[in-house]
């Protein structure tokens, strides 16, 4: 039995000291990303009066620099595509803890989409993971159960995640390239992208929204408020019918706390395929209009 003790505990010993050999392959895998932006919001870098949130929509449809040079104030886009509101509420809490206070704040919003359960929009974890030598990466993986809060205090292996072991630089797709003001425009079409306008009529129910979404989305709006900064709530354009029950539901729900803001359904080329990516996407001189849109709002609000 004490031989059996003595082997445990020797054993226990060499695997501690091999896990803290992680520690190294914990601290490099943030160098490897290509979108480094959640880093600098955790290292103080992002300091702009006029921040942009969103999923693709967001990304890809609204140009911060083209804020930034018309209204001379600083914009930048933390908009991250294939992420829900759960993951915008993260992003804007913690930019808000470790950054200057933005006077202004544009949540691109999915319309049908922003609250419903849907695969293809989730908390974006990878982007979390090769972040796990940030303390404040870890609390949010301990808080959304991800990880267990004593193991990752104990054992640097359990931090860690397979994104953390593809020790290689990361490089941007042509879809995904993220500029220096974090907008992600495309230039082109999908060659998935028929151009047939899609007319379905689509009814919205209260009854297909998720819970989590849903507290998120009141977090959000809240989250501002408390904090005295203008919310404005943006609807892109879409290149199919998008029900109105949709965005009526999103404005009782910011109960006043926000401003709404609505493409202009009337201009030519947001009824012209050649300024669409795909359906739900602009290219970026669909962008660019959009933008303008939201520069006259700005301006006007």
């Amino acid at each position: 039995m004490k031989q059996f003790l003595k082997r445990l505990v020797i054993f226990f010993i060499i695997f501690f000291i091999i896990d803290k050999c992680f520690i190294v392959v914990r601290n490099v895998s943030a160098g490897f990303e290509a979108d480094k932006r959640l880093e600098q919001i955790i290292n103080k870098q992002i300091d702009a009066k006029i921040l942009v949130f969103g999923s693709s929509r967001g990304a890809r449809n609204v140009i911060a620099q083209q804020i930034t040079d018309s209204l001379g104030k600083k914009a930048f886009n933390l908009s991250y595509p294939g992420s829900n509101i759960e993951f915008h509420d993260y992003l804007l809490e913690q930019t808000l803890k470790f950054n200057p206070k933005p006077e202004t704040v544009i949540l691109v919003v999915d319309g049908a989409f922003e609250l419903p359960e849907l695969a293809s929009i989730k908390f974006r974890y990878d982007r979390l993971f090769p972040l796990v030598k940030y303390e404040p990466v870890r609390e949010t993986l301990v808080e959304k159960g991800i990880k267990n809060k004593v193991m990752m205090k104990l054992f640097v292996l359990h931090q860690l995640n397979l994104n953390n072991f593809l020790v290689y630089k990361k490089k941007f797709s042509s879809i995904d390239t993220v500029f220096n003001d974090g907008s992600m425009p495309v230039s082109f079409q999908s060659p998935k992208f028929s151009g047939y306008y899609d007319a379905t009529t689509h009814n919205y129910s209260i009854a297909s929204e998720d819970k989590i979404k849903l507290a998120a989305f009141i977090s959000f709006i809240d989250r501002c408020n408390k904090n005295n900064i203008q919310l404005i709530l943006a609807f892109p354009p879409n290149y199919f019918h998008s029900p109105q029950a949709s965005s009526d539901r999103l404005e009782s729900l910011a109960a006043g706390k926000a401003s709404f803001m609505f493409y202009d359904s009337s201009r030519k080329e947001f009824r012209d395929p050649a300024y669409y990516f795909d359906y739900s996407h602009l290219t970026r001189k669909g962008a660019v209009i959009f933008t303008e849109e939201i520069i006259s709002f700005l301006k006007k609000h």
